[in-house]
């Protein structure tokens, strides 16, 4: 699949608004993320891309926590126009969803290794290794998507501003799982079914939210200043919030 190295610098000095999948998504309605984001460019990440599709110009996903899918294997239809697709996974292209899903471009990111802390980039920090042009094929394990292909893009696209919307990185106890005690809270009703749910490690939390301190100072040095539009995210204490 194609590379989006040769996007470098496409929306120098553009302003964009990146849509997640925490709770405080809710406290915006469609209407007002298309109010918003009039001359702002969208990302929008997994689930984020369903509240108001038809603003988004780029949509990150993995295959974790993906909708269910339609009777044609389509988790997100995107109709004949749609935004750019970039897609990751933990696995071979096309084996944790249908060969018919659009995608324009795919990375693979290693699976979970437990060989030493700075296997993870929320541990090493090391972003600058992991730009799309220093390393345009290979991903790093985040974990998490945003640690692994979307704030990557923020720098690579050139932006000047990013106003975050859902990265709120807050938690609930779960009653089950897969050895964890953990989970993010999301926009969408727990209760719902998705396709090959995501489970977390029991330091990710915390580690993702300690790593952003760290993130948003390499973004800062590189152009980019990220601010938050939640009073519910866990992020970075210094990194701006904003009232839109």
């Amino acid at each position: 699949m194609n590379s989006i190295k040769h996007l470098k610098d496409v929306h120098k000095g553009q302003e964009c608004i990146l849509l997640n999948c925490g709770p405080s998504l809710n406290d915006f309605s469609e209407e007002k993320l298309k109010e918003i984001s009039k001359d702002r460019v969208v990302i929008a990440v997994k689930q984020a891309y369903l509240k108001a599709p038809d603003i988004v110009d780029y949509h990150f996903w993995n295959c974790c926590n993906l909708p269910l899918p339609d009777k044609n294997g389509i988790h997100f239809d995107y109709g004949e126009d749609g935004p750019m697709v970039i897609a990751s996974s933990n696995f071979a292209y096309g084996v944790r969803w249908s060969l018919f899903q659009k995608i324009d471009c795919f990375y693979r990111v290693p699976l979970f290794r437990l060989d030493g802390d700075n296997v993870f980039i929320a541990n090493a920090l090391n972003f600058e290794n992991w730009t799309y042009t220093n390393n345009p094929v290979e991903r790093p394990v985040g974990p998490g998507i945003m640690y692994e292909t979307v704030v990557f893009a923020l720098e690579h696209f050139g932006f000047s501003r990013v106003i975050c919307i859902g990265w709120d990185l807050t938690y609930k106890q779960m009653k089950t799982g897969w050895n964890q005690d953990k989970s993010y809270e999301h926009f969408y009703d727990e209760n719902d079914d998705v396709h090959n749910p995501g489970y977390i490690l029991d330091w990710e939390v915390e580690a993702t939210c300690k790593a952003s301190e760290a993130l948003y100072k390499w973004l800062l040095s590189k152009g980019t200043q990220l601010e938050i539009a939640s009073n519910k995210s866990s992020l970075y204490e210094g990194i701006p919030r904003v009232i839109l």
